[in-house]
């Protein structure tokens, strides 16, 4: 049966924000006011937006990058219109929006050409290759990180390298070709540890973590996510934690330990639901769904199987909608209503063959 599935982590190039930095947010609030109409408040605009989005404050994020937007438009500054639109994508892809979120990385990505930024288009390309991936087309996903890390090796950007080299593991892995994906990470995860660049070496483990449970070596799987979610709870990782919290409790639900598994899927969805989050809201509300499916609650897995899917449909990730669907199916099926259970089944396959 088991339809949930577990969390990779498409990475995009931003520095995790820390206790300490959040006094920079007031400061470069103060400073922003502080400031005449010019360039250098743009940049202070994406500074914050930067920051808020790290910090999973998504609607700050694309609140300050949409005045970003505004003011560098005004001025023709076509670098920080640029580097706006670009913060505003990845924000709105991290809130799970994901077809909209493509749109705005293809408008910063025409600026980028125009005047020649290649470190812009590379990440770019990579914003556009995650967004493709989370909404199911593969194909393309591979196709723009491939392009990233062409312009990356020119550049001989080692961190950025790493990040696509996390971004392609993925698409391994969903592709089950898991010893490539496994490859992938561990190059990534070695490139981490010499930079000593702790919030991506926590993905690293995650990405490992999910190859490992796909080949069915849940022990070795659990090990690696535990080892993530620590990393995730010294750095106040909110949208870590809560992909960390929804693993481990799909893990446990996997090795039939229900407590625990349902502990953990609450934690991530408390978390995903105040970052607003909704593909992990999806996925948290999925796993619980499936563990209680198997608990053979019907009622509750009915309920978090159908807001699953809502909050998949929000994002526009089909194969979050898949999952969903399969799962009601089940449902059905086990409470006896097969009519209800083949028409999901049936919805399921029609967006199987879409992805």
């Amino acid at each position: 049966m088991r339809h949930f599935y577990i969390f990779s982590i498409i990475l995009i190039a931003f520095v995790q924000l820390s206790i300490a930095q959040n006094a920079k947010i007031d400061s470069l609030r103060t400073v922003a006011a502080d400031q005449k109409p010019d360039t250098n408040r743009v940049k202070t605009w994406n500074s914050l937006s930067a920051k808020f989005k790290t910090a999973s404050l998504f609607d700050s994020a694309i609140m300050y990058s949409e005045k970003a937007v505004l003011l560098a438009h005004q001025l023709g500054f076509k670098t920080g219109e640029a580097e706006a639109l670009s913060l505003k994508g990845q924000a709105i892809a991290f809130a799970g929006d994901f077809k909209k979120a493509l749109g705005v990385h293809f408008e910063s990505l025409k600026i980028r050409k125009v005047i020649g930024d290649s470190a812009g288009l590379a990440q770019g390309y990579n914003g556009i290759g995650g967004c493709y991936y989370d909404q199911g087309n593969l194909g393309e996903g591979m196709n723009y990180y491939l392009k990233a890390m062409r312009l990356y090796d020119g550049l001989k950007d080692e961190a950025k390298v790493a990040i696509i080299l996390n971004n392609i593991g993925r698409i391994y892995e969903d592709m089950k070709q898991y010893d490539r994906s496994l490859e992938c990470h561990f190059k990534a995860l070695e490139k981490r540890k010499k930079i000593g660049d702790k919030y991506r070496i926590g993905a690293s483990l995650t990405n490992i973590g999910n190859v490992y449970f796909y080949k069915e070596d849940y022990k070795t799987s659990l090990e690696y996510h535990l080892a993530a979610l620590k990393i995730r709870e010294e750095a106040q990782d909110k949208r870590g934690l809560a992909i960390s919290n929804l693993n481990v409790g799909n893990i446990l639900s996997v090795q039939k330990n229900y407590p625990q598994a349902i502990g953990h899927l609450e934690k991530a969805l408390k978390i995903a639901e105040e970052i607003k989050a909704k593909d992990q809201i999806a996925g948290a509300t999925n796993g619980l769904g499936e563990t209680y499916l198997k608990l053979k609650n019907y009622p509750k897995a009915i309920k978090y199987s159908e807001l699953s899917f809502k909050f998949a449909e929000g994002s526009g990730s089909k194969k979050d909608m898949k999952w969903a669907l399969l799962n009601l199916s089940d449902v059905y099926n086990e409470a006896g209503d097969p009519a209800k259970a083949l028409r999901y089944y049936k919805q399921a396959t029609v967006l199987k063959d879409t992805i």
